[in-house]
């Protein structure tokens, strides 16, 4: 449909033609509203490519040719056999084909269950009759093994909040919200807290799944998959199961399809946050929406994260708006939207609308990864997705924070990174700590995209990073050995695990003991 880079790159040539008189403009209509300032943009680069190479006839539509395309690739098959799925015609001999050929990979890697299911799939599909009994005899030995299984996740279970807050949904009762003039809103200890407690859990908002992990992970719930079904109509989105597809095509898939049957390859999380807003917007004008209790699952939450509008030049907030334009354009000439929308001057909401979300999301989404372990000691990364939390975001910036968050799926799990007193503020990370980061380089990082200039102890006292620290005394080698030789291994026992980190305590606790 279009690439970023490139519409960016083509916005900024329309300014540099009439600079000075276009960002005059520009600067006269910060004050002014955020449709207005896009109207005059969209007048601007209405002419570009973006606004007229796609055409009605869809580009990225079912299609059993190109599916036949993807079988040909015998590298990564699993992959291969699910883009096949994802772009063969509904109810087609090509989609029963895919999904017989992909059970005979599940079968190969030991995922059996998986294997089953689109054995199914295939036999009540319309799977060439004459190659029935070879998959009967395949559905016949997947069952036989069924309890050979090989289980597959890329996170823990879910922790859980052992006292549930009452005023806030995805938090303990060790926590509360407060808003003041120097934090705006920001989290407290409502008491003591101890070093290794779990007090928030959350689910996101919203997600998006990386193009990386696309054809393995859930679009809807990230969760990791190796047989997932395509959406009905485009062919760029996946789901673990009928019913993530389904809670994705009511609340924002319906809409979020057409752009990907015009050719979009890779979803915009700010747009989904948008179109599953939107339907809420009506009553949170309104102020129908309970009040008392913070709510993770709520539109009113993630509508009021900061935007940083008012921190944004004429020329960033034109960078800005350029992606929101184009979506507003698409929506209103190839969905319904508009018609569906029951809001005073929906064309003028829905402009704002769109930047509001494009600004919130920027500033507050959070990436998902992975491990993956490459060699010993050395611990690699990939994207998995991206998310927007509510209740996450209220948490402030320190570059010694007190907490930390570890994803489990897209789930959420902050815990408190030592004992924090009643009253304290509750921090995290921004992913600029002083132990890695010099303070110049961290006040800069943290201007450019949060706005502000962070004013915490390491900050203050200008603490020294990790390399400049004073050598301590030598960890015993036996115990760098073990963990060495525990990075090694593919899959790592939990009770070994908990083992090291007792032993790893008692190290520390005997060098605090001998320090005069």
């Amino acid at each position: 449909m279009w690439n970023m880079e490139t519409l960016r790159g083509d916005g900024t040539m329309v300014l540099i033609a009439s600079y000075d008189r276009i960002i005059s403009k520009l600067e006269k209509l910060l004050k002014r509203s955020d449709y207005e300032f896009m109207d005059y943009v969209y007048k601007m680069i209405k002419d570009l490519p973006v606004f007229n190479e796609v055409k009605p006839s869809l580009q990225n539509k079912k299609n059993n040719e190109k599916s036949l395309e993807f079988l040909k690739d015998n590298l990564k098959a699993l992959e291969m056999y699910t883009r096949s799925i994802a772009t063969a015609e509904l109810d087609s001999e090509y989609l029963s084909i895919a999904y017989a050929n992909r059970s005979a990979v599940l079968f190969e890697n030991k995922y059996y269950k998986e294997c089953l299911e689109d054995i199914e799939r295939a036999l009540k599909g319309k799977y060439p009759s004459n190659l029935v009994p070879k998959l009967l005899n395949r559905k016949q030995k997947a069952e036989n093994l069924l309890s050979s299984q090989k289980i597959y996740s890329y996170h823990d279970t879910i922790p859980k909040i052992e006292n549930k807050n009452p005023l806030i949904q995805s938090a303990s009762d060790s926590i509360e919200i407060q808003t003041s003039e120097k934090w705006g809103w920001h989290i407290i200890a409502a008491k003591d807290i101890k070093a290794g407690e779990v007090i928030i859990v959350e689910k996101p908002y919203a997600q998006t799944v990386d193009n990386e992990s696309k054809y393995i992970h859930c679009h809807e719930c990230l969760e990791l998959c190796y047989n997932m079904i395509p959406c009905k109509n485009c062919t760029e989105v996946l789901y673990c199961s009928e019913t993530c597809r389904d809670e994705a095509y009511m609340t924002y898939h319906r809409i979020e399809c057409t752009f990907f049957q015009l050719g979009l390859n890779e979803a915009r999380l700010f747009l989904r946050v948008f179109l599953k807003g939107v339907t809420e917007y009506k009553k949170l004008k309104e102020g129908n929406c309970k009040k008392g209790i913070y709510r993770s699952d709520r539109y009113k939450e993630v509508y009021e994260l900061l935007t940083h509008r008012c921190d944004k030049s004429a020329y960033d907030l034109y960078q800005d708006c350029l992606e929101p334009i184009v979506f507003h354009y698409y929506l209103k000439n190839n969905t319904d939207i508009l018609e569906e929308t029951d809001i005073e001057h929906k064309d003028h909401v829905l402009k704002e609308l769109l930047l509001h979300h494009c600004l919130n999301v920027h500033c507050n989404a959070t990436c998902i990864e992975k491990p993956k372990l490459k060699s010993l000691g050395n611990t690699d990364y990939e994207k998995v997705g991206k998310v927007i939390y509510a209740f996450h975001s209220l948490l402030n910036h320190s570059c010694n924070a007190n907490s930390f968050p570890v994803s489990y799926g897209s789930h959420i799990v902050i815990r408190a990174q030592r004992n924090i007193k009643k009253g304290e503020q509750v921090t995290v990370n921004y992913g600029f700590s002083f132990n890695n980061c010099h303070k110049f380089e961290r006040q800069f990082k943290l201007q450019k995209h949060y706005h502000f200039t962070c004013t915490c102890d390491a900050c203050t006292n200008d603490w020294p990073t990790s390399e400049h620290l004073r050598q301590g005394k030598q960890i015993p080698q036996t115990f760098v050995e073990k963990v060495l030789k525990m990075y090694g291994q593919e899959t790592v026992d939990k009770k070994v695990v908990n083992k090291l980190l007792n032993e790893a305590f008692n190290i520390v606790s005997s060098m605090k003991a001998k320090t005069p």
